[in-house]
């Protein structure tokens, strides 16, 4: 019986191509190992050292592998996206409270130059602002809201969410030259344009 030792001829395990790895019967070598501690329990401790020796040389012979590079690539891309998704959620606007509760800022529509484009003026923080919508809103120059938010994607407010002040009757309540129309509000002198 052969001994399973470091010192052995040089047809050792690092010699051994790796083809010829599938074809070595692992099975009859922890055999041997299990027959001699059986008959000899003293050898125990140093075959056993010497088979996970054996075992860790040929996982430490199994070449390159793609899958790390992979891994590291697949982590990085949805990290990236992940950042991507950060960065446009920074572009997040809110005015006022979601749930109309009194105390936070209002946004007046002081203009709307078309379905899509509308000046502002946001009452707390006593600025005008443009927005541009990617989509239809259907605002009217003379309302108050008491709730507004939106998401700049791209240029354009997207996700705008809203919520009209009214007043006890359950009608928006509008500016002191706007009045409500046939289908929408019209303010006078310039049907578009509303005075606070």
């Amino acid at each position: 019986m052969q001994e399973l030792t470091d010192n052995q001829p040089k047809k050792s395990v690092a010699n051994i191509g790796l083809e010829q790895l599938d074809r070595i019967d692992l099975r009859e070598r922890i055999g041997r190992i299990v027959e001699r501690t059986e008959s000899d329990p003293e050898k125990r401790a140093t075959d056993t050292e010497n088979l996970r020796k054996l075992l860790r040389s040929w996982r430490n012979m199994g070449g390159f592998s793609p899958w790390w590079p992979l891994g590291f690539a697949a982590v990085c891309i949805v990290a990236a996206i992940l950042v991507g998704r950060l960065i446009i959620s920074h572009n997040s606007f809110s005015y006022g409270n979601p749930s109309g509760a009194p105390g936070g800022d209002t946004v007046r529509i002081l203009k709307r130059f078309d379905a899509k484009h509308f000046r502002m003026y946001s009452v707390q923080q006593a600025t005008t602002f443009h927005i541009t919508s990617c989509q239809a809103e259907p605002l009217s120059a003379g309302q108050t809201l008491i709730y507004f938010a939106y998401q700049e994607v791209s240029g354009c407010a997207d996700d705008v969410r809203f919520l009209l002040q009214r007043g006890s009757d359950g009608s928006p309540t509008l500016a002191p030259n706007c009045h409500f129309g046939q289908t929408t509000v019209v303010c006078e002198p310039n049907e578009m344009e509303a005075r606070f």
